[in-house]
């Protein structure tokens, strides 16, 4: 791990925010192109991106204060120490991006689609500053599991325990001793994140690019949240997440919720699919909205 990449003087870069905005700015240039190359408005994807960044960051906090009864609407460190959710950030960045895009009179689902091709890139590309901060760490796993990680121990300029998440949850814990130069073996959760972040791109990009001229307004977001929910939730059984419900974290829950959002919006599609071959379009108040 390493959680600052690059220092002069006391100037430092740390890796968290660096690949955040990297995941951003890739996936907001990625989808400006693909847009420019179905027609839409020059620009349109990296306004509406903007607004949509800003509206996450605002909504990652807020969840945060809610749910964690911190204040730390100033501080720029990451993990869980910077109140970031992804789901959080997600869901506030949709809501802002429609209005936006309402707003404009835009086709929403079609623009939206083009971002949720590229927000599983963008994804991935953040989790590489999750695995370098430390943040996001697995369950205790057994050290020949393939990929284990074990976290150093970060510390101060005046020798004080400051860093490496995993570390201080297991010296917490008893686990290891302040002397102990690894914590013990995790499940590698980061990585798991970084790879179905790419599948779920990979899956999406090849949908998009086959069928973008058969497929409805819609269907990248839905097929996105119906790839999501249920790798979430699987990788949430290996993440050290506090559990509500007995056996849940809060990102399980959402994670559900969202599948449960991605089977309905597919249904929804392919109902209208149907009622249009038959000469009437159902769900018309929907469409007013977001068409």
């Amino acid at each position: 791990m390493r959680q600052i990449l690059f220092q002069y003087g006391p100037m430092a870069i740390p890796s968290y925010g660096l690949f955040i905005a990297l995941g951003v700015i890739v996936a907001m240039a990625c989808a400006e192109s693909l847009a420019r190359r179905h027609g839409l408005e020059p620009f349109l994807m990296l306004d509406t991106g903007i607004i949509a960044f800003i509206a996450g960051v605002v909504g990652t906090k807020a969840f945060f204060q809610v749910f964690a009864n911190e204040t730390l609407w100033l501080e720029d460190t990451a993990g869980e120490h910077g109140g970031h959710s992804f789901f959080a950030g997600m869901f506030s960045a949709m809501v802002a991006g429609l209005i936006f895009l309402k707003v404009r009179g835009k086709p929403i689902l079609k623009v939206m689609d083009i971002f949720f091709v590229f927000l599983p890139l963008g994804h991935a590309i953040g989790r590489v500053g999750c695995l370098l901060y430390g943040c996001c760490y697995g369950k205790l796993c057994t050290a020949s599991f393939p990929f284990a990680l074990k976290f150093p121990p970060i510390r101060d300029a005046f020798n004080q325990l400051a860093g490496s998440p995993a570390f201080r949850d297991h010296l917490g814990k008893g686990l290891i001793t302040d002397t102990s130069t690894y914590s013990l073996a995790v499940y590698p959760t980061q990585l798991f994140a970084i790879l179905s972040g790419l599948i779920i791109f990979g899956i999406l990009f090849f949908i998009f690019s086959k069928w973008k001229s058969k497929m409805k307004p819609g269907t990248i977001i839905a097929t996105y949240c119906v790839l999501y929910g249920p790798l979430r939730i699987v990788e949430e059984c290996f993440r050290e997440s506090p559990r509500y419900w007995g056996v849940l974290t809060k990102s399980q829950i959402i994670a559900m919720i969202t599948l449960i959002i991605g089977i309905c919006g597919m249904i929804l599609l392919r109902r209208s699919v149907k009622t249009a071959k038959k000469g009437t379009e159902p769900f018309s108040w929907i469409k007013g909205f977001v068409g």
